[in-house]
């Protein structure tokens, strides 16, 4: 009923009252088909792996979003895009392993930087949402320019 409901407000009802599923599931294992996407999004890319297609080509490539940051800057940048995320990726964890014997004695706004950059690390394995300008994007930035300063005072 709250499918249909929906579908009401989005014009997405058949002529039978029946909604219409816009992605379909894979019904042997209940799955968005997300690896299958990736997949897809990965050997298209491969085409044009040098620079990419542009913002947004996941949704060029395969029609709706990577899921993924890695596969988004791949995808929207090339091979280049790709190593920017991974260095960006591979400096903070750097910064981690050598600022973690002070994190007891850090300041709030360090830890709760670290806290935002740690769970977006982990959710862009399924999302793209701070590779993308938006509310997470800023977030982002504010937690690395958090964390730059603090790490500036930590070696000076």
């Amino acid at each position: 009923q709250q499918i249909e409901r929906h579908a009401k407000i989005k014009g997405n009802v058949n002529r039978t009252n029946q909604a219409k599923i816009l992605r379909t599931n894979d019904n042997e294992s209940f799955s968005s088909r997300r690896f299958e996407d990736w997949k897809n999004i990965a050997i298209l890319s491969n085409q044009n792996f040098l620079f990419g297609y542009g913002t947004q080509a996941d949704r060029f490539l395969i029609q709706q979003t990577a899921s993924n940051a890695l596969l988004y800057a791949y995808s929207s940048a090339g091979i280049f895009g790709l190593l920017s995320i991974l260095s960006i990726y591979l400096r903070y964890f750097y910064i981690f392993l050598k600022i973690i014997k002070i994190f007891p004695n850090s300041n709030s706004v360090f830890l709760f930087s670290y806290t935002i950059l740690i769970i977006f690390f982990l959710r862009s394995i399924f999302e793209s949402s701070f590779a993308v300008f938006g509310i997470d994007f800023i977030l982002f930035a504010l937690a690395i320019y958090n964390i730059e300063n603090e790490y500036k005072k930590y070696q000076g």
